[in-house]
């Protein structure tokens, strides 16, 4: 989405664009690294367990911290997409809300919700 540039006529559709736009960046990099560190470090976790067992295959202790780590990083992990699609939803009713000055940015008639 291009958000034109500000005028000294009426902005407040361009400021829709803009709120959106920002909205979007905002929602989208705290869940991508939020996601990005709980999948690295449960990759690391897993690893080091996998390793451990590999060396001790019979050890069902290690068997049983590989199970455990796998429920509870799962759930991190999908609780985050779960954050990802709620900030998605959050998206698009501000543009749903807006569309009409999202497509005409300059019309004065047109009143923003945010």
């Amino acid at each position: 989405m291009r958000v034109p540039s500000m005028k000294e006529e009426d902005n407040s559709g361009v400021m829709v664009m803009a709120e959106v736009m920002e909205l979007i960046s905002s929602v989208t990099s705290q869940v991508t690294s939020k996601l990005h560190n709980i999948e690295q470090s449960f990759v690391g976790d897993r690893a080091k367990l996998e390793l451990e067992y590999l060396a001790n295959p019979g050890c069902e202790t290690t068997k049983n911290l590989l199970r455990s780590l796998d429920d509870d990083k799962w759930n991190d992990i999908e609780e985050g997409y779960r954050s990802l699609m709620r900030g998605a939803i959050i998206i698009h009713g501000r543009l749903a809300k807006n569309m009409k000055h999202i497509r005409t940015p300059r019309e004065k008639r047109n009143t923003m919700s945010l």
